[in-house]
């Protein structure tokens, strides 16, 4: 799930140096092109909005995401 971003009088939060860095105004105007694209649903409003796959989103990436993964834990010494 994709949460929005909310909006803040400062548009530039990264760190100086850090590469690749997103402000806030570009992760809103990713949001509403992927929405426009019907890539994603808008759920909600303000605080409150969460995003969803929209009717466009690639069926085997909702297959991949669906499908169960089984996790081992590394540091789980065999019992000998």
């Amino acid at each position: 799930m994709l949460y929005a971003v909310p909006a803040s009088d400062s548009d530039d939060h990264r760190v100086p140096g850090e590469v690749g860095a997103l402000s806030d105004k570009q992760a809103q105007r990713d949001l509403q092109a992927l929405t426009e694209a019907d890539l994603l649903k808008p759920v909600g409003r303000t605080k409150g909005r969460h995003y969803l796959p929209g009717p466009a989103f690639p069926a085997t990436v909702l297959e991949t995401a669906d499908r169960p993964l089984t996790l081992t834990d590394p540091y789980d010494a065999p019992q000998a």
